[in-house]
């Protein structure tokens, strides 16, 4: 199973652990409900990268880290929906 970015990225999501799988699924939850970019780009950062900084990665390794990949996409996409940026998919 994969998920797939605005650019067509594929994430794989079975090298996710249980609690990685978990912080995503909730991201991509809130990321559909919210209609506040600034507000929902706040969390991801700031729930993503306690997550990993918990499990001793540095700022480089955790922006390397699918969760955060994923976080980033969402992000993107909010904005789209939005109408702040236009996707050139």
């Amino acid at each position: 199973m994969f998920y797939v970015t605005l650019k067509r990225e594929e994430i794989a999501l079975v090298k996710l652990d249980a609690e990685e799988r978990l912080l995503v699924d909730e991201l991509i939850d809130r990321q559909l409900r919210d209609s506040n970019w600034q507000a929902f780009r706040n969390e991801w950062i700031s729930r993503v990268d306690g997550f990993y900084v918990k499990r001793g990665m540095s700022k480089r390794e955790i922006v390397l880290q699918p969760a955060w990949r994923i976080g980033r996409d969402l992000s993107s996409r909010l904005m789209v929906r939005m109408g702040l940026v236009l996707c050139h998919g």
